[in-house]
């Protein structure tokens, strides 16, 4: 279910689950910008909505399928000594009226489904769930939190994540660092790559000057740093082509090709005429869903 203002006012108090996930993805800023009001107004995608609409069945499904009682929906909740340390749990697991463990509920689109396997084709739970149901085990002081994957609408895994105390202790020190250092210090984070950060410091240097201001031996790093990434992704860029085109000309005449990495298809585009305009027939490759998650 969406947040309600209460429960989103609240979380701009401490940093929740879904903020460590981003603290240990190294989004600092990102974090910073929503606890100070700077961030702009979440604006849910297809993805999010239907992932807030589904929670109820996937957590009701979940609970057949381990024969256990759920509960209400959980509201945000707060560590009984760490102020700062919030949680929103999405459904408790009951036994005799006591809350004994949780259920976090995950939509998950096929495209994400590869992220839920190890590299023995097993299911696993992704490592940033398994950071944001250990913060909810830190808050909640539960033992265990069931996260309930449902692959592409029917296909439904609910594994395990056990408390891990040392883990726990590494996740409160990333937070308490943060939140003393950056949210009572003040202590603006570095620019994280987030599209938050990018709208942010445009806001903030909205005005320019015709100044051209001298490097720093720190700054001389970071454009040549800068000036080498952009030369390996265009050379990136080149090869990519270069394996793409050899493997069309392995397609032919077929749709696609099959292998251990799926399906590749290079499929027909009709011609479209558009007032005045037209564009030809072409063939397009489509490379499978999977891909688009993965890291290099």
């Amino acid at each position: 279910m969406a947040l309600t203002a209460e429960q989103l006012d609240l979380r701009r108090q401490g940093i929740s689950a879904t903020d460590m996930v981003k603290l240990v993805e190294g989004k600092a800023l990102q974090v910073w910008l929503e606890k100070r009001g700077l961030a702009d107004p979440m604006i849910p995608n297809a993805r999010i909505r239907a992932g807030q609409k589904f929670q109820q069945a996937i957590a009701e499904w979940a609970a057949e399928e381990l024969g256990v009682e759920i509960g209400p929906e959980c509201t945000t909740e707060r560590h009984p000594t760490i102020p700062w340390a919030l949680a929103t749990p999405d459904y408790p697991v009951l036994e005799d009226g006591r809350r004994v463990a949780l259920i976090e509920c995950k939509n998950v689109g096929l495209d994400q489904a590869n992220a839920w396997k190890d590299s023995a084709g097993e299911w696993v739970v992704p490592d940033k769930h398994q950071v944001q149901a250990s913060w909810q085990m830190l808050v909640t002081g539960l033992p265990r939190v069931w996260v309930a994957g449902c692959i592409g609408g029917n296909d439904l895994h609910v594994l395990p994540v056990e408390r891990d105390e040392d883990l726990i202790a590494g996740l409160v020190d990333i937070g308490r660092a943060f939140w003393e250092r950056h949210v009572v210090g003040g202590v603006e984070p570095e620019p994280d790559g987030s599209e938050d950060a990018k709208r942010y410091l445009q806001r903030r240097f909205a005005k320019t000057s015709e100044a051209i201001v001298d490097a720093t031996p720190e700054i001389e790093a970071l454009a040549d740093e800068l000036r080498s990434c952009k030369a390996r992704l265009r050379a990136d860029e080149v090869k990519a082509k270069v394996l793409e085109q050899k493997i069309c000309a392995a397609i032919g005449d077929s749709l696609g090709i099959r292998g251990r990495f799926g399906v590749i298809k290079w499929v027909s585009v009709k011609e479209t005429h558009v007032a005045a305009f037209t564009k030809k027939a072409y063939r397009r490759v489509m490379v499978p869903w999977s891909w688009a998650n993965e890291e290099g």
